[in-house]
């Protein structure tokens, strides 16, 4: 039973020894591409973020609208900010996306 838990374990060590070193690789060879990737991705994950956040702001006002306590003006522009973040999440989509198949076809 000890000897499979101690094969387990060498084989997680090794996944991560396979990963940092590859990791080195990929950024020791094209740190630019590395790194443009991750902050794309990174401010993907934002906008999903702030999508969230104004979605929930957007049904707020909507019921504060139902209730007359803020005008149509504020929710139309809680209706906006929340299309353009689906729109910048989209885009941002596309590109993270497209951006690695890009990179090895250029390789």
């Amino acid at each position: 039973m000890t000897n499979n838990k101690n094969k387990i374990n060498k084989k997680r060590s090794n996944i991560f020894k396979t990963f940092f070193y590859v990791l080195k690789f990929v950024f020791k060879f094209s740190p630019k591409l590395y790194i443009t990737a991750q902050v794309l991705s990174a401010l993907h994950a934002f906008t999903w973020v702030l999508a969230t956040v104004l979605d929930q702001n957007f049904f707020d006002k909507i019921t504060m609208f139902a209730n007359h306590e803020t005008s149509y003006k504020i929710l139309i522009t809680a209706l906006c900010l929340l299309f353009l973040i689906n729109v910048t999440n989209r885009f941002l989509n596309g590109i993270v996306n497209f951006f690695p198949r890009a990179c090895y076809e250029k390789a």
